[in-house]
């Protein structure tokens, strides 16, 4: 039976990722589910994803009108189709299968953009509440999101997460971490936070929280923030605080250079008010950093005990746990040990198990 996936983020940070460690777990395994993927011929091509399934082009904007106008009741030879994301094409008659990895737009939609995204997505949830076969969750957080906020029966969902692609690996090359380090200059020691300057990320509230262990020369290591993006707003708060001296800002990252980046962190701090997983944790966790987190949403859930966790909303709390993590040596090797046990709890293999699972169970249903 074949399965249509709509592959087209597959080249994007974020659900991009989700979908290029299913899709290689899923062509591992000894006898591959029948998919068609949906999306840029070159770029499937390009990951290597032609060998093991079925392309298609599709290439209609993601969430555009243009995109819901174009795409058929029923996709040819397919089954059934499978949405890694919530934008669901509302004009599809057959079965849907739709992987759901946060309720952002729904719970804080003031973060999320103007009054028609808003709606849009609101509308597209309601969709996928009604029309969606399975939803899989990236996390029981996310899980208990969608039944709670969307009102879907638990029997209707899955847990699909998210785990470190077997290429992210320690670096044994020093030269090649040095002329990465001069690259970015970035010095030998230093705090790391990875992801795009969004409100939940939570980053004004981070440089308020570590101003006075600067000021007070409390730690040293500078604070780099990869894939921050625009960051006008951080510019002026680093200067109103004088940290000048104390921030790296990272625009863009080249994913192969990611194991570099982390490898050479004194520690990760991730202080997202809400997060449907959080990778980076895991990717820390891989290898071999300290990570100190916020306790909201699913990080806890997914930084297990290879983490410490402050509150998102107080500054002291955060400023008390960082502190801890770079400094008190006998946490950080507790941290480390336990995290990178942690970190294997996460398989891409055991995901694509599961999606392969239920991919069979719907030809008898």
């Amino acid at each position: 039976m074949r399965i249509a996936f709509d592959a087209r983020m597959v080249e994007n940070s974020g659900i991009g990722t989700h979908i290029r460690g299913l899709l290689r777990a899923l062509a591992r395994q000894s006898r591959p589910p029948e998919l068609a993927l949906l999306g840029d011929l070159n770029a499937l091509t390009r990951l290597g994803f032609n060998r093991s399934f079925v392309l298609e082009r599709h290439v209609a904007p993601i969430y555009s009108v243009w995109a819901q106008l174009t795409f058929p009741r029923r996709w040819k030879g397919a089954a059934a189709l499978h949405v890694p994301h919530y934008n669901v094409p509302y004009r599809y008659a057959d079965p849907l299968i739709v992987t759901v990895h946060d309720l952002i737009h729904l719970l804080f939609p003031w973060q999320t953009g103007s009054a028609a995204k808003i709606a849009y997505a609101r509308y597209t949830f309601r969709q996928v509440a009604r029309r969606a076969a399975v939803i899989f969750c990236v996390s029981e957080s996310t899980r208990r999101d969608v039944m709670e906020r969307l009102g879907v029966a638990e029997e209707r969902t899955a847990l699909l997460p998210n785990a470190v692609d077997e290429a992210f690996q320690p670096v044994n090359d020093t030269a090649r971490l040095d002329r990465f380090r001069r690259q970015w200059n970035l010095p030998r020691e230093y705090l790391l936070a990875v992801g795009i300057n969004k409100p939940h990320k939570n980053y004004p509230f981070l440089l308020r929280s570590l101003a006075p262990l600067w000021r007070d020369k409390r730690i040293d290591a500078p604070l780099a923030i990869a894939g921050c993006g625009p960051a006008a707003n951080l510019r002026a708060q680093i200067a109103e605080l004088g940290l000048a001296d104390h921030i790296r800002l990272l625009d863009w990252v080249p994913g192969a250079d990611m194991p570099l980046l982390y490898q050479g962190a004194a520690a990760l701090v991730f202080p997202s008010t809400y997060e449907g997983f959080g990778l980076p944790l895991l990717e820390a966790q891989r290898m071999g950093v300290p990570v100190a987190a916020s306790d909201a949403a699913s990080l806890p859930e997914v930084g297990g005990d290879g983490a410490e966790y402050f509150d998102p909303y107080d500054e002291e709390s955060c400023r008390h746990v960082v502190a801890r993590v770079l400094t008190d040596s006998t946490l950080r090797r507790a941290l480390i040990a336990n995290g990178q046990t942690n970190e294997r709890r996460f398989s891409w293999d055991r995901s694509a198990e599961r999606l392969a699972a239920l991919y069979g169970s719907l030809g008898g249903r």
